[in-house]
């Protein structure tokens, strides 16, 4: 029904009921939890990164988890997308998933153009004639974009983690 870590996050792994319980400082206290299966398809993203530097010229490699539900459907596929500010510059293989839900991490390798300044990301879903994108709309919402640097000294690696520095950094710093 739900996995719980030794950090106290709990996460749903299958329909049903579950009675979690917790002691500190001697006192316990409890809570019952029930998960549903999902209604509708869906998809979610739970956390990435990448690996390289954030340069013109440079070759990284973007990471992220994403989170499906393919109810709709006996399957769907799953792609992860990079893209610049003029064009599309990679896609993940497509990985076909079955109706449920899970998790699944998704990367794809790129070469970042010398006349690009921020590198984006997106998840698909396809499912049948519907597409579902995280960020749900990446021409019309802000994408998961990363500004680059300019200079040497400022390449660094980063993950999602970081990702508050790199939004507040520009590429004059």
């Amino acid at each position: 029904m739900v996995r719980v870590t030794l950090e106290g996050h709990v996460t749903a792994v299958a329909a049903g009921q579950a009675q979690i319980a917790a002691t500190y400082e001697g006192r316990t206290d409890s809570i019952r939890i029930t998960v549903s299966e999902a209604t509708q398809d869906a998809l979610i993203e739970r956390g990435g990164g990448l690996s390289g530097q954030l340069r013109p010229g440079a070759t990284v490699k973007v990471l992220d988890e994403v989170q499906y539900s393919v109810v709709s459907a006996d399957s769907g596929e799953l792609t992860l997308r990079v893209f610049d500010e003029h064009r599309p510059l990679g896609a993940s293989a497509p990985v076909t998933v079955g109706r449920g839900t899970n998790t699944i991490a998704l990367s794809v390798t790129v070469t970042i153009p010398l006349e690009s300044t921020k590198l984006c990301q997106a998840a698909y879903l396809v499912v049948g004639p519907r597409t579902l994108v995280v960020p749900a709309d990446p021409t019309v919402e802000q994408p998961l974009c990363y500004p680059l640097v300019t200079s040497e000294r400022q390449g660094f690696r980063t993950s999602h983690s970081t990702l508050s520095r790199v939004r507040s950094m520009t590429a004059t710093e």
